[in-house]
């Protein structure tokens, strides 16, 4: 190879090694560590964003925690989120499990807000975070050692209503039934079918499929279970109060719980 051929290999290689690591061209394949999913937690009437971890791998002891910094620059509306690292417990209980923590956000106003999420000094995904009335939105350049578990978080409108009714026995399922006929009956009870503020997604607490029809993403400890959802009129829920407190007692058996968008939960005892 003459001096001249070998000088041309050494640049190329040169420029190479340079290249920016963020460079789009480049693909960074690194396997995922952790699931990120959104969820706004309204349980004591406010609205509060948080993001959940859980690693994706199990680990060896029941207690391993995640560390993470959350910063937010109010002025520029930049969001930072830094995942540093799995903690080992330093006393193990045994057992597998994955290891999860809730990042609180907190109270977000409406609007766009640039969002980093690094992880382990080493990656780091570039993307936006958008707040309006109906719903959050996620968008990332690249979501290198994450995976985003939903991008889109639609708010639990005001005035829902939603729960189960829950039971062990087959033959629970008429009184079940006639549980919530009742609560259908109650005049400032509402069907969701036609309304607009309720379109199908994930929601947090529940999904809602094509068809409007709710999935509770905790299920009761039961071996059946009716679940429900509706909107009410007003702010008066004494009469629905009433009804659960009623059932409870006529039906021992079932297990009933309600949830309220002013963070309010009632339920069998």
């Amino acid at each position: 190879m003459t001096f001249r051929s070998l000088l041309a290999c050494c640049l190329i290689i040169l420029i190479s090694a340079c290249k920016d690591k963020n460079d789009p061209d480049i693909i960074v394949n690194i396997e995922d560590d952790f699931y990120v999913n959104m969820f706004e937690d309204i349980s004591n009437g406010e609205r509060r964003l948080e993001f959940r971890l859980t690693s994706i791998k199990e680990q060896d002891c029941l207690n391993y925690s995640i560390d993470y910094n959350l910063s937010f620059n109010e002025g520029s509306g930049m969001l930072e989120l830094s995942i540093n690292d799995l903690v080992q417990p330093e006393i193990c209980i045994e057992g597998n499990a994955t290891a999860s923590v809730t990042v609180p956000f907190g109270a977000m106003s409406n609007g766009t807000y640039t969002l980093f999420i690094n992880l382990k000094d080493a990656i780091t995904n570039h993307g936006r975070l958008s707040v309006d009335d109906l719903h959050y939105q996620l968008d990332l350049d690249s979501d290198d050692g994450i995976e985003i578990t939903n991008e889109t978080l639609y708010r639990v409108p005001q005035q829902t209503i939603w729960g189960a009714v829950a039971y062990n026995s087959n033959n629970q399922e008429d009184n079940a039934d006639a549980v919530l006929n009742d609560l259908k009956d109650i005049t400032i009870v509402r069907s969701i079918q036609s309304d607009n503020a309720y379109p199908s997604g994930y929601y947090g607490y529940f999904d809602l499929d094509e068809s409007k029809s709710i999935s509770l993403q905790v299920k009761p400890e039961a071996e059946y279970h009716k679940p429900f959802i509706f909107t009410v009129d007003g702010d008066d829920l004494t009469a629905i109060n009433d009804l659960i407190e009623a059932a409870c007692n006529q039906y021992p058996e079932l297990n009933i719980e309600l949830n309220m968008t002013n963070g309010q939960v009632q339920r069998c005892n």
